[in-house]
């Protein structure tokens, strides 16, 4: 992600910056969940769903193939009120 990552948030809910964004995929799969990383890139911060729609990270496809481009084409996270 860049930085920031995330733009401003309205009523919780905040939106991922910079979509879509594409890169070149670095494994094979499915994907099926996120974990997005401190920019220390050990320290995990959030865990989430993955999906073509209707989910907090959605992408082009979810059958990754290790080289091949993949986009995030949206994303939104909500946020607890307390």
């Amino acid at each position: 992600l860049g930085s920031p990552g995330f733009g401003s948030s309205s009523s919780g809910v905040i939106t991922l910056s910079g979509t879509p964004l594409t890169v070149a995929a670095s494994a094979t799969g499915t994907a099926g969940w996120f974990r997005m990383y401190k920019s220390d890139g050990t320290t995990a911060v959030l865990d989430g769903s993955v999906g073509t729609s209707g989910n907090q990270i959605n992408l082009n496809t979810t059958s990754i193939t290790s080289g091949v481009n993949v986009t995030i084409t949206s994303g939104t996270i909500t946020m607890p009120t307390s």
